[in-house]
């Protein structure tokens, strides 16, 4: 299989429009563990629902865009993803309304578990398709993936059911990771 080394991409996006996505991504991020996160949970859950949901379409958005004269663009995957990342932020809003809480929890676990098999296959096509800074994100999805949606699951599995902190910690970090990663592809 032929590789196509990739450092850069030129998106139709507007760069302020990248980098402001690339801002919000990192704010979604370092909002799950603080306070405010819940704060906005129970007095403006739109608003959380756009932070956690606007800086991943665009930079999705972008990178679908900018793939489309490569040999492998994977378009049908960068859609799937987007289509994900919408009925997620969906399901957050939704669950905000009482009457929608426990329907929605449950379409929170199923997104979650979907969601795997969506990043890391399309990390890995990156990873196989792809040298230079495409591939490295590639692998920052897998890993992002391992890390924010198995490891939660594997931590509840063995019983540490009080100790969130590294979790959290771990999250942030490689939320940060993964969006620095994707930007680093769309901007020079």
């Amino acid at each position: 299989m032929e590789t196509t080394t990739v450092y850069h991409l030129e998106s139709p996006l507007p760069r302020w429009a990248i980098e402001t996505a690339f801002g919000i991504m990192v704010l979604a991020a370092v909002l799950t563990i603080s306070p405010v996160s819940q704060y906005m949970y129970a007095h403006c859950a739109w608003l959380k629902a756009f932070i956690n949901t606007i800086g991943d379409v665009v930079i999705y958005t972008a990178l679908c865009l900018a793939m489309r004269r490569l040999p492998h663009p994977l378009k049908g995957w960068w859609i799937t993803l987007l289509v994900l990342v919408v009925a997620g932020c969906t399901t957050s809003l939704l669950r905000s309304v009482e009457a929608w809480r426990d329907a929605m929890e449950i379409g929170d676990v199923l997104i979650a578990g979907m969601t795997p098999l969506v990043y890391i296959p399309l990390g890995a096509l990156l990873l196989a398709y792809y040298r230079g800074a495409l591939a490295q994100a590639g692998v920052w999805m897998m890993i992002r993936s391992i890390v924010c949606n198995l490891l939660p699951i594997v931590w509840v599995l063995m019983g540490v059911n009080d100790d969130f902190i590294v979790l959290d910690i771990l999250y942030v970090a490689m939320n940060i990771l993964y969006a620095w990663s994707l930007r680093r592809v769309l901007v020079r």
